[in-house]
């Protein structure tokens, strides 16, 4: 896995690599365009194996504010989605 602290650029991952990390032991999301590995996040709110693996950014915006992107961006942010 990348290093959270690094001078070099961030990787860039496909949907379909997003896809292949849909495990509680191995979780990643995507949210706009930036690429999360959320296995060892614990939210307070709701279950999130529905949307491992997956794009969810839609998702994400209609609950959350920039503050919670924030969040994980020190914490679980892992590199870039691809451009489609």
């Amino acid at each position: 896995m990348p290093s959270k602290i690094s001078n070099s650029p961030s990787p860039i991952f496909t949907l379909e690599e997003v896809a292949k990390h849909c495990v509680s032991d191995d979780a990643w999301v995507a949210i706009a365009k930036k690429v999360y590995d959320i296995t060892s996040f614990k939210h307070p709110g709701i279950r999130l194996q529905s949307f491992y693996g997956k794009d969810v950014t839609r998702k994400f915006s209609g609950l959350h504010d920039a503050r919670q992107l924030a969040i994980l961006d020190d914490k679980f942010f892992i590199g870039h989605l691809a451009s489609k």
